[in-house]
This record gives C-alpha cells, sequence and structure tokens, in this order.
C-alpha cells in the first residue's frame, strides 16, 4: 500500500492516479464511487442511540479554541489533518438514493417573498449582520474545514472554499470527490462526470440567513451553551417542515422534494401546512471575537434531536481560483482529470504552506509518526509480496446481484494475495479500500 503525504489531498506525484481510479478511466466494472447524494444521505442514516452519544461528544467537544484570526491553536492543527492519510480511497457500497441530476427546466425559486406582514426586528438585523459577515470572513479567507457528520473519526467531510464562494470537496469516509460551482450546481468526480444540483455548507447558512430575513425562520442568542473563546452562540431556527423545505427550494423544487426525503423520510413536496408541524431545522453558529467560527446542525423531529453536521474552527489558506472550464457540461474525461489534477495540485501547495508556516519541526515530525503508526497498525501482517492481508468477511444477509459480483471480485482479490499471486493498480486500490473488519456489513 502506498504511503500519503500527510495532508487530505495526498502526495502530488500520486494524484493524477488518485483522480483517474475516482473518475475509473480504466474501464473496471467494478469500481464504485459514492455521489455527493450518498454523502447526504450519510448524514441521516444514524440510529436513535447513536445521535443521543453524538451529542454528548459534541458537548465535549465543541470548544472553539483561542488563535489568531480564527485558525486552530496547533494540536488542532495535527487532530484534523491526520484524519484524512488513509481515509480519501475509502468506499462505501451503498445504493444511490437519490438522484439530482441537473435538468434543463428545473428552476430555482425566482425570489423568496416575504411573509405577508412581516417586519425584521432591530436586534434579529443586528444578529444578522454579525453572522453574515463571519460567514463572509471564511470566504475571504479561504477557508478548509473539517465537517463531522458522524461519530467516527473518518466520518468528516473536508470542505476548501475561496473567495468566489466556490468549494472543493473530498469525503473521508469515501471517494467521492466533487467541485461546488457558483450556480447551484457541483461537477462530481464519477465515472462518468456528472453535474448535480447540490448546496455547500455555507451556502446552506446564508439561505438559513435569508429565511429569517423574510420571516421564515427565527434568530437568538443562546446564552446556555459556552464555547472555550470569547464568542456568541446563535441559534439560527426554521420550524414547520413547509418552512424547512425552502431552505432547498432556493436551487430548485425537486432538489428541495429530495432533501425533505432524506431528512424526513416522507415526499413532502410543501402543499400542505400543519398548524401543530412543530418539527425544527437547527443551525447553532458560534462566532467568536477574534472572528473564531464554529456551527453545528440537528434536527428536532417529533421531540427528538439528531445532530446532522458540525465543525469546530477552520484553517486560513492561501486563494485559488477555478478554471473557467469547471463551468462546462460537456467536457471530455480527459479535460476533467486535468482540471482535478491542476486543482488538486493548488490546493496541496496551498496546505503545504500553511503547515510550513504554522507548525515545527517537532509538530510534523508528530504528524508523520502518527500517520506511520496508522499505516503499521493496518497493515501488520503481509504476505510474501509484502502486500498487506486484510481480514476479510463478507456482509451477512441478502446481497444484490450488483453487491454480490463486488464482494466475488473482492475475494477473488482476498485469494490472489493468500496465494502470493500479483495485482493490478486497480485490484489494489479495490481491495485496500475496504473498511476495517466488522464494518463491511451492510445496512437492514
Amino acid at each position: 500500500m502506498e504511503n500519503r503525504e500527510d495532508n487530505i489531498l495526498g502526495n502530488a506525484a500520486e494524484q493524477s492516479q488518485e483522480v483517474e481510479s475516482i473518475l475509473n478511466k480504466s474501464g473496471d466494472t467494478y469500481a464504485k464511487d459514492e455521489s455527493i447524494e450518498e454523502i447526504h444521505d450519510k448524514e441521516n442514516i444514524e440510529t436513535e442511540e447513536q445521535s443521543i452519544d453524538d451529542e454528548e461528544d459534541i458537548e465535549d467537544d465543541y470548544d472553539l479554541t483561542n488563535g489568531e484570526e480564527g485558525k486552530y491553536t496547533r494540536d488542532k492543527i495535527i487532530k484534523f489533518i491526520g484524519l484524512g492519510v488513509l481515509a480519501l480511497i475509502l468506499v462505501v457500497f451503498a445504493v444511490i438514493l437519490i438522484s439530482n441530476k441537473a435538468k434543463k427546466g428545473n428552476k430555482a425559486e425566482v425570489e423568496l417573498k416575504p411573509v405577508e406582514n412581516f417586519e425584521l426586528s432591530t436586534e434579529s438585523k443586528t444578529m444578522i449582520d454579525t453572522v453574515r459577515k463571519a460567514i463572509e470572513h471564511l470566504y475571504k479567507s479561504n477557508a478548509y474545514i473539517t465537517l463531522h457528520v458522524g461519530s467516527e473519526e473518518t466520518d468528516v467531510i473536508y470542505l476548501l472554499y475561496n473567495k468566489n464562494k466556490e468549494c472543493y470537496m473530498e469525503s473521508g469516509f469515501s471517494n467521492a470527490i466533487a467541485v461546488f460551482r457558483k450556480d447551484s450546481q457541483a461537477v462530481a468526480l464519477t465515472n462518468p462526470v456528472s453535474i448535480v444540483e447540490d448546496i455547500h455548507l455555507l451556502k446552506l447558512m446564508e439561505r438559513m440567513i435569508e429565511l429569517i430575513e423574510k420571516g421564515y425562520a427565527e434568530i437568538s442568542i443562546d446564552d446556555t451553551t459556552k464555547a472555550e473563546v470569547d464568542a456568541v452562540v446563535y441559534n439560527m431556527t426554521a420550524q414547520g417542515k413547509h418552512n424547512i423545505r425552502k431552505l432547498y427550494t432556493g436551487i430548485s423544487e425537486e432538489y428541495a422534494n429530495d432533501m425533505m426525503n432524506s431528512l424526513f423520510g416522507i415526499g413532502y413536496t410543501g402543499e400542505t401546512v400543519e398548524a401543530d408541524d412543530t418539527d425544527c431545522f437547527v443551525i447553532q453558529a458560534v462566532v467568536g471575537k477574534n472572528n473564531e467560527f464554529g456551527a453545528t446542525a440537528y434536527t428536532v423531529i417529533d421531540g427528538f434531536e439528531q445532530y446532522i453536521w458540525w465543525f469546530d474552527g477552520y484553517m486560513e489558506l492561501d486563494e485559488y481560483e477555478l478554471d473557467e472550464r469547471w463551468y462546462n457540461e460537456d467536457n471530455s474525461l480527459d479535460t476533467w482529470e486535468e482540471l482535478a489534477t491542476a486543482l488538486q495540485s493548488k490546493l496541496s501547495e496551498n496546505l503545504d504552506t500553511y503547515m510550513n508556516e504554522n507548525l515545527t519541526d517537532a509538530e510534523k515530525s508528530i504528524l508523520e509518526e502518527g500517520a506511520n503508526e496508522e499505516i503499521d497498525t493496518n497493515n501488520s501482517v503481509t504476505n510474501e509480496n509484502g502486500l498487506p492481508i486484510l481480514e476479510f468477511k463478507r456482509p451477512e444477509g441478502e446481497l444484490t446481484e450488483d453487491e454480490k459480483a463486488w464482494w466475488d471480485y473482492i475475494e477473488s482479490i482476498h485469494k490472489k494475495i493468500l496465494n502470493n499471486e500479483e495485482l493490478t493498480e486497480q485490484e489494489k486500490i479495490d481491495y485496500y479500500s475496504l473498511p476495517p473488519a466488522g464494518e463491511q456489513e451492510l445496512e437492514e
């Protein structure tokens, strides 16, 4: 298994191979990728017991640290950059539940009209201005955010923004890579490459602010949640499914319907409004006096709170811009690969610059040792060719034909390793993308 440099984008020399494997340029029929939509599904599949545990974890971990210009302190940097060392090429064998392919005529609403006779209070306007200014600072700082979407260390999404409000995304629990454009579309680097409707983290927060300004949501100061720095905690709440749905109608009506199905498991289209609907979508933003920023989002459904995502701070990187060809709809596979590789190279360079300027040699050494220990732990047993032998276990329960074919393929690679046979590069990628033993069972 090839070693990686210690940042989320890997070694620049390996990026072309990584992009190629994601795009499946070799044509391997078994290479599977997770779409952006599947990431949305992952954010909502936790059980009630897991959500309670996560709430406790969030209360323990949600502490913005003091740092110049809102950056992480160095221990936070080591913690979060280190998460990406082995997490980038995990493959999740899930069925795509939502498909938000961009379609002509699938238009977003022209304008969100305010609630009749609604007037925004001066107090609310002051709070909105504070949160909006903090979000704008993230864009201008080319913020790198580690977004947590579950309780495991690999349950993260890496977001790298630029001042043009574009965003590069990598998943820490699959090999999904996407680039969010300014036109509410995202380029998903799958095979084939697809242009899908989607909304990124900061745009969702901006949309919540718009709902508050128009009377569909509320904002208040939370005096019960304490931060470790001089900060104010703001609760932004959209109550009722008819209002929650408006978070997504700025993308399109169809996208809003799909997201409501993802959040609530129902095909709610907003045609009916229940007066006693108390279900809520809450975004809690922590805004520090020195540009510190963090946020969490959770739903309240039938009185039960379930956390969806959270992040604690960010890193300020050098700027980058998207090549104008990212906005083309008909690029060739070679062009997409060229664009992705160039973008990854630039972002990797920005991360290297940040680490060189903010981490001491001793801290870099700790980061490298931690990455090597993780690799050594995972690869403790090897065959005669030096290839690690994973503990292989087929999922229990009924499998679809595609799932059965995939696991037959993985099992054949496992046998080749046991017999000390040579593997192709694609076989290595597929085999070592397996999650640890005991985590391969499919959802029932």
